[in-house]
């Protein structure tokens, strides 16, 4: 008698006995989907997770409401964006970090030229954005013409003024993974118009290079408005390839430089860890605050330059200030721009 049906019969039992039994496991023990906690589309939110993505609650129930109402969608937008060769690297080398409130047209350049750029380069690089205050129309259009037009790889955002400070520490120390930052606000420009001294040189590699090899450089500044502080007593040291570079020297009164260390500025994560957080309180001068921490920690900002002559103010750059001064009107809640300079 030939029991080989039978025993192949039982076994494809027994199989799928099994089969069922781990599948009833996993959706008993396994991992289970979030419970949504999507507030009413008519509840503001007022804080951020800040280790997560915020979705927004609207976007959630109608994920294109908004796209046609938002407002905020000021002059020209890139038609198309730049392809990202390793839109998710393992570890990379540059964390490039924005942070925005309401300014998409001038976030749009901003992205488009340093993604431009470092596409060009080996960089490998990871973009994250913290968006302050976002308008309530405009959740589906960030999310199009932004976040999934350029592959952030982290992004979050508030439905409530909750401040700068608030906003770099979320990406600092929070979102980006890389050992360098570049800090972006959104009106900072990649453009390499000006060669100050006759030579092109790939100053983001050359700021890294910097703060790797001087433990007392928290930063190095790459934008087209000077910073004020300058002091004849500043330190000159050049890199090991010998490149010149600039630091300011703390004094009785602080840290030395009178710039907000947010746009257009390369930083050394481990450092800022070290320094720590940003006063979110909002009483006093936190800008002020923060530069004597970095003072106090026995660390400065420094530029590149060609130039020993202490009286001079010449810098290595490649941003540009596009977006001018701001503020919020107190009745509609509207930005109101002052624009930058032509240089």
């Amino acid at each position: 008698m030939n029991f080989r049906p039978v025993v192949l019969s039982l076994l494809a039992i027994i199989l799928f006995a099994v089969l069922y039994a781990l599948q009833a496991e996993v959706l008993l023990f396994g991992p289970q989907a979030p419970t949504p906690t999507c507030p009413p589309a008519n509840v503001t939110v007022v804080t951020v997770i800040r280790e997560v993505i915020v979705a927004d609650p609207k976007a959630a129930v109608d994920g294109q409401s908004d796209y046609a109402e938002c407002p905020c969608r000021l002059g020209n937008l890139s038609v198309v964006s730049v392809p990202r060769r390793h839109s998710k690297p393992l570890k990379p080398d540059l964390c490039v970090a924005f942070l925005t409130m309401r300014r998409y047209d001038l976030l749009d350049q901003a992205i488009y030229s340093i993604v431009s750029h470092l596409e060009t380069t080996n960089i490998t690089y990871e973009l994250v954005l913290f968006e302050n205050w976002r308008h309530p129309n405009c959740s589906s259009y960030v999310q199009r013409m932004v976040v999934d037009k350029y592959q952030f790889n982290k992004w979050g955002s508030s439905y409530d003024n909750l401040g700068i400070s608030f906003g770099l520490n979320t990406l600092f120390q929070g979102y980006c993974r890389a050992p360098y930052i570049l800090s972006m606000e959104d009106d900072w420009i990649y453009r390499y118009t000006r060669v100050p001294y006759g030579v092109r040189l790939p100053l983001l590699e050359l700021s890294m290079q910097v703060i790797k090899h001087d433990r007392e450089v928290i930063g190095i500044f790459l934008g087209d408005i000077a910073p004020a502080g300058q002091s004849p007593n500043d330190t000159f040291r050049t890199t090991p390839q010998g490149r010149l570079y600039r630091m300011f020297t703390p004094t009785s009164k602080g840290a030395g430089w009178h710039r907000y260390a947010n746009g257009a500025v390369v930083l050394g994560r481990d450092k800022l860890l070290r320094v720590g957080n940003q006063d979110e309180s909002g009483n006093g001068d936190h800008e002020s605050v923060y530069r004597n921490k970095v003072y106090f920690a026995n660390m400065t900002m420094a530029w590149l330059t060609e130039n020993r002559n202490p009286a001079r103010k010449e810098a290595h750059y490649c941003f540009r200030h596009i977006g001018g001064t701001r503020h919020v009107d107190r009745n509609d809640g509207r930005i109101l721009l002052k624009p930058a300079k032509e240089k």
